[in-house]
Formats: structure tokens, C-alpha cells, sequence
């Protein structure tokens, strides 16, 4: 992760992408989440809103705090083809804040 995250302080996104999907990277939901924002908005590789969702997903189930909001938020307000879903919004509320609070 240091590597991956100097090379963005660098603005050397397609390197950093690179460095983030090595398979020592794959079960880090930090990792995961730059992924999603970097597939997401073009940050060193294509835009791909399919891929960008996947690595959110992937963060979230690692149980990265800050997926795991993002998946609450999108639960709550019908986004991302989530549909606006009670259940799932209280599930990613508590696993958030289970998280939070340990």
C-alpha cells in the first residue's frame, strides 16, 4: 500500500492501478476502495462503472469502513442498481458502525 499510495501522491494513476491489483493486494479493502474510485472516475485506467461496483462490493466485504458507508448510502437511496431496501440499508448501518466501534 505504500508503494500504491505514493505513486498517487504522484498523480502516477496507471502505475498505482497496477501496484493495487497485484495479488498481494487483492483482500485489501483499502486496496479495493482507491480501485473503486479510480474506475469510477478515470483515474489511471477507463472509466468502467461495472468494474468500479465490483471493487466496491469486494471493500465492503473486507469490511473497509468507509465501502462499507458508501454500500449504506446507496442502500438508502436506491443507487447504484441497489434497490432502496430497508434491510439492506440497516445490515451496512450496523456493519459500519460495528466496524467503527472496534
Amino acid at each position: 500500500m505504500d508503494k500504491a499510495n505514493r505513486l498517487i501522491e504522484e498523480k502516477k494513476y496507471v502505475e498505482a492501478v497496477k501496484t493495487l491489483e497485484s495479488p498481494e493486494l487483492i483482500r485489501n479493502g483499502e486496496a479495493q476502495f482507491i480501485l473503486y474510485v479510480a474506475y469510477e472516475y478515470g483515474k489511471g485506467v477507463a472509466v468502467d462503472k461495472s468494474q468500479s461496483l465490483h471493487r466496491l462490493f469486494i471493500s465492503a466485504y473486507l469490511g473497509y469502513p468507509p465501502a462499507v458507508e458508501a454500500m449504506s448510502i446507496f442502500a438508502d437511496h436506491g443507487a447504484l442498481d441497489i434497490q432502496r431496501n430497508e434491510a439492506a440499508k440497516t445490515f451496512w448501518e450496523e456493519e459500519y458502525y460495528r466496524l467503527v466501534d472496534q
